[in-house]
């Protein structure tokens, strides 16, 4: 893939080289490297090398080269023409609330090379780019809008790249992604928690919240069903529950005033209460 970014640095220890090269196999750019290495599982040996890079784009190129060692390992020549594709959805506004959606294309290419697809995102009307997949070949995509933050300028990109030479395709106006509560959670105590009378109750919890980065204290607030407000913040210590069963709830409110929460139950007193079962008797 192509992309409007500066070249990396070479690494001069590098054990491998990318070469550009252009009609003639003279070398246009040099670019030494050291691959990633892995290992298979169960295995002690090297089983794989990955690499990532980003080198500068020349119209001249006509062929890359990755030698290592000395030994070319890859060679890969450019076809005569690029590939096309076309963003059919979503193209502007539109407008996702929670739940699978779609993003659908159309591509081809007049060298019939197969073609692999890099999807982004960006909440800012292009400003910046997210990624959301890479190496894919269908024609769709199907995304969980509850993982991308809320937007009112969201648009979607497409590119295309048959290896070497790539194109690509953007939303033709901004969508829209319908903001999200945040996700919340009680980090301790446990669900049934006893504590005797007059003992220090520390609650903890944490909230994930997309679009808000960093929730202030004051945006967490527990309560009780029994003492009702507890006090405020992701953590809180409590030595006045009165005695009996709690329901614990914390709530926590973003600054889009969207609000979620979670709750335990604890039990407050000098022994827990006997609870009996009566079996339900079915006549014969």
């Amino acid at each position: 893939f192509s992309a409007a970014l500066a070249p990396d640095a070479p690494d001069p220890q590098g054990t491998c080289q990318a070469r550009l090269l252009d009609a003639s196999d003279a070398t246009l750019y040099e670019h030494a490297f050291t691959p990633i290495q892995g290992m298979a599982e169960g295995s002690q040996e090297n089983a794989w090398q990955s690499f990532q890079l980003l080198l500068p784009d020349s119209p001249q190129m006509k062929r890359l080269v990755i030698a290592c060692n000395g030994t070319e390992v890859i060679s890969r020549a450019a076809s005569a023409h690029a590939p096309q594709v076309t963003l059919l959805s979503p193209n502007g506004g539109e407008t996702w609330g929670e739940g699978t959606q779609t993003v659908r294309w159309q591509a081809s290419d007049a060298d019939g090379d197969d073609l692999t697809f890099l999807l982004q995102y960006s909440l800012d009307n292009g400003a910046t780019w997210t990624s959301l997949a890479t190496g894919l070949t269908g024609d769709s995509y199907e995304v969980d809008s509850g993982l991308i933050p809320g937007s009112d300028s969201v648009l979607f990109k497409v590119i295309a790249s048959d290896g070497m030479l790539s194109a690509e395709d953007v939303s033709d106006a901004p969508m829209t992604i319908a903001r999200h509560a945040p996700t919340v959670r009680i980090l301790s105590p446990t669900d049934g928690r006893w504590y005797t009378p007059g003992q220090t109750a520390v609650f903890d919890g944490e909230a994930l919240d997309l679009e808000d980065e960093n929730l202030p204290d004051d945006a967490y607030h527990w309560t009780s069903d029994l003492d009702g407000d507890l006090g405020d913040g992701p953590s809180i210590a409590v030595d006045n529950l009165s005695p009996g069963y709690h329901t614990i709830t914390l709530t926590v409110t973003d600054s889009d005033g969207m609000s979620g929460s979670a709750s335990i139950q604890v039990f407050v007193g000098n022994e827990l209460p006997l609870r009996s079962y009566m079996p339900f008797v079915t006549a014969p």
